[in-house]
């Protein structure tokens, strides 16, 4: 369990690198996340004309 902190510390500077924010949330945070990505990339291909 010791090599656990440093490399969720690692894991956390890689995906700062990449433009991700980890934080926390409640359920219903996630939830309503979700529902409003999935609004959002549902629409994408259409938009990007790979649906017709």
């Amino acid at each position: 369990m010791s090599g656990a902190l440093p490399r969720a510390q690692q894991i956390r500077v890689q995906m700062q690198r990449h433009g991700f924010v980890a934080r926390s949330s409640t359920p219903g945070e996630l939830a309503a996340y979700m529902k409003d990505q999935l609004a959002v990339w549902n629409t994408a291909p259409r938009t990007a004309g790979l649906i017709p």
